[in-house]
């Protein structure tokens, strides 16, 4: 599997990523939002507080809607990915229906209606703040009629390849997914 990320707003790389993916050079595309505008590399922030963690959730599900009109994806990847960080820094908001379920609601019915799927990113669950999306947005999604769901490891090393993929398959199970 070739992993393409989409940044929305950085510097030209729709139209390359679009490039990318319509070349037939590869044959699964995660659709993924690591960059914010006027913010940066979600991964590089430092988290103080828990309304921080709320703007930065804001802004992300704004820019990951922008990625979820895109035609060229698959599935959209670790939605909610910012949390390993603000878990770190104790600080984690979390991305709850109660805070941002209109946001929420809009976006996962995007991808349903593109005919795409969601990512159950395993690293959170290596990392102790639980998958990417977690139960409570699975859940509205199958609610919604969401059907495809990829689960991965985000391994980066070979040691974590496949790690807690048995944990997502449950957690899809107990969610309601069939397949």
């Amino acid at each position: 599997q070739l992993h393409l990320a989409l940044g929305v707003n950085r510097h030209g790389q729709v139209s390359v990523a679009a490039r990318l993916a319509d070349d037939g050079a590869l044959d699964f595309v995660l659709g993924s939002l690591h960059i914010l505008p006027e913010i940066g590399d979600l991964y590089f922030q430092t988290y103080h507080s828990i309304s921080q963690c709320d703007c930065y959730f804001d802004v992300y599900l704004s820019e990951l809607q922008r990625v979820a009109e895109l035609d060229f994806y698959d599935v959209l990847a670790h939605v909610g990915y910012a949390r390993r960080y603000m878990c770190r820094d104790g600080t984690d908001g979390a991305m709850t229906l109660e805070k941002f379920g209109e946001k929420v609601e809009f976006l996962l019915r995007t991808v349903i209606d593109k005919g795409r799927g969601l990512e159950i990113n395993c690293s959170g669950i290596r990392d102790g703040c639980g998958p990417f999306p977690g139960e409570e947005i699975l859940r509205l999604y199958r609610s919604m009629g969401g059907e495809i769901i990829t689960v991965g490891s985000d391994a980066h090393v070979p040691e974590r390849v496949g790690m807690h993929l048995q944990d997502a398959y449950a957690l899809l199970r107990e969610c309601g997914f069939l397949y």
